[in-house]
C-alpha cells in the first residue's frame, strides 16, 4: 500500500533526510580533504607534490591552506568573539567600513563590503567592463573569478604568462 503524503509522513521523511546529511557531511569533507590522484605521464598525488616540494611550499594553496596557520593574535580575536559567535555582524559592518576608510584617508561611501570576495570581484568586473574595448590584464594562471565574470560582460581577458620561476611578469601586465 502506497504512503500518502501528509505532515506526519513528511516530518518523518524530512528527519530521516536531516539525520542522513548530518552523518555524511563529515565523511563527505574528509573526501573532498584527500589528495585526488591526477593522470600525467604517471598517477601523481597531491600528496606526493606536497611531499616534493620545497619546505617553504608545503600548503595546498587551491584548498586555501595558509602554510603559517593563523597568528596568536587571530587566535585571541576568535576566542574573544566566541560568545557573540552566534549573532549576525551586519550591526558592525558599518563601524567596521568606516574604521577602514578614517585609516585609508577616503569616504566611507568609498569602502565596499561583503562576506566573500566573490560579489566584489563581480562588481569590479561590471564595474571595469562598462567601457566598449576595455580588459582585464592578470597573471596566468590566476584565480579566475573576476577575468570569468569580465568575460561575460564582453571583456577580453589578457592573460599574461609566469615568469620561468612561477612568479607574475608584472613588467608584462603593466605593458598589457
Amino acid at each position: 500500500m502506497e504512503k500518502s503524503m501528509n505532515r506526519r509522513n513528511w516530518l518523518k521523511s524530512s528527519a530521516f533526510l536531516a539525520g542522513g546529511i548530518t552523518f555524511f557531511s563529515g565523511s563527505i569533507n574528509q573526501l573532498v580533504a584527500k589528495p585526488v590522484a591526477r593522470t600525467l605521464e604517471k598517477k601523481v598525488t597531491e600528496e606526493s607534490i606536497i611531499l616534493g616540494a620545497p619546505a617553504e611550499l608545503k600548503a595546498r594553496l587551491n584548498a586555501n591552506e595558509n602554510p603559517f596557520g593563523p597568528s596568536e593574535k587571530a587566535k585571541k580575536a576568535a576566542m574573544d568573539a566566541l560568545n557573540t559567535s552566534y549573532q549576525y555582524p551586519m550591526k558592525y559592518t558599518r563601524e567596521l567600513a568606516q574604521k577602514i576608510a578614517d585609516y585609508e584617508g577616503v569616504k566611507l561611501e568609498n569602502v565596499l563590503m561583503d562576506a566573500g570576495s566573490g560579489p566584489l570581484l563581480l562588481a569590479a568586473a561590471m564595474y571595469y567592463s562598462k567601457k566598449e574595448g576595455s580588459n582585464i590584464v592578470s597573471g596566468d594562471p590566476t584565480y579566475a573569478s573576476l577575468p570569468r565574470d569580465a568575460s561575460d560582460f564582453n571583456t577580453t581577458w589578457n592573460k599574461v604568462p609566469l615568469t620561468a620561476d612561477y612568479k607574475l611578469d608584472l613588467d608584462a601586465m603593466e605593458k598589457r
